[in-house]
């Protein structure tokens, strides 16, 4: 029909009716009608009042997200990473200044007994090159520590390095706890990557494996322990974290007095790690601010006392 619509056209124009003339304008409409819109080309095809076919929805395809790593493991591979480090301590035995404080030291061979006279005593008791005693230094934690060691197993040195290495990793536990605290907006790679790597320093190991020094391990362990309990106060608002956050400083203060450093170091982590103003920050430690609610609380007459909009 088209080509018959062609012809009649070329011949009323007066244009030579040639073979190739021709199949070249039935060539152009065949594409025409071949490739037409779809829409266009099946509206003449579909009756009226045919329902429309629905084209069939993809099915969604929702990626599975990964599952977070367990904090359990974490805390496992740091009680690991201690023992693989010290762990051949445990088979040591007494050496050089230990006797100062455990094995052959007097008092502490009398157990349990010898704690208020630890407790009234210098930390090490001498005798001077020149002659006479000589007296220095007031840690009785430690020293408490090896006198219920000998009370109940007796002279054994290789539990006390165990105590030593197990005060070690929790060392290692806590600090991941805090940073894990100071750092809530990042990869729980990033505490654990800086636990490691406090672990395996090598300028630990005199700490670890000289009993004596177990002073050093309890000090340190009541300034994490004063830290941990100050950010549980700022995160919950409970004053009786403060209480504990002062009792583990004191812990740590009658262990040894390195723990000093911790006066200036708490208000510095407070002010970088949290949005308390500096003014608050001092005043925290002293009078146990409230974070969340700006009042200060805890006074003897359980007065409450609202800020300065100034302040």
């Amino acid at each position: 029909m088209v080509l018959n619509s062609v012809e009649q056209l070329l011949n009323a124009k007066g244009f030579k009716q040639r073979t190739g003339t021709i199949n070249f304008f039935a060539f152009l409409c065949n594409l025409k009608i071949r490739f037409a819109r779809p829409t266009t080309y099946m509206k003449s095809k579909i009756k009226p009042g045919t329902p429309a076919v629905k084209q069939a929805a993809k099915p969604v395809v929702q990626k599975s997200a990964q599952k977070p790593i367990n904090v359990k493991v974490f805390y496992l591979i740091i009680i690991a990473l201690a023992f693989i480090l010290y762990g051949n301590t445990i088979s040591n035995n007494y050496s050089l200044d230990d006797s100062y404080v455990t094995g052959s030291n007097p008092i502490v061979q009398q157990g349990i007994k010898a704690i208020p006279t630890i407790f009234s005593s210098n930390y090490i008791t001498m005798n001077a090159e020149e002659g006479g005693q000589h007296s220095y230094g007031y840690r009785p934690i430690a020293k408490a520590t090896y006198a219920i060691e000998w009370s109940i197993f007796g002279e054994n040195p290789h539990v006390s390095h165990f105590i030593n290495l197990l005060l070690y990793a929790f060392t290692g536990l806590l600090i991941f706890k805090i940073f894990r605290k100071l750092l809530k907006g990042y990869s729980i790679w990033l505490p654990f990557l800086t636990v490691f790597f406090f672990m395996i320093h090598p300028l630990h190991t005199e700490v670890v494996a000289s009993l004596k020094n177990r002073e050093e391990l309890l000090s340190f362990l009541g300034g994490l322990m004063c830290i941990f309990y100050f950010l549980r106060w700022h995160e919950t608002g409970r004053s009786i974290f403060i209480l504990w956050a002062h009792l583990a400083f004191i812990f740590g203060y009658l262990s040894k007095v390195n723990i000093m450093t911790l006066l200036f170091g708490i208000p510095l982590i407070f002010y970088y790690f949290t949005e308390l103003p500096p003014k608050k920050i001092i005043i925290a430690v002293t009078v146990s601010y409230h974070p969340q609610t700006n009042n200060w609380r805890g006074s003897p007459s359980n007065a409450v006392y609202r800020e300065p909009a100034n302040l």
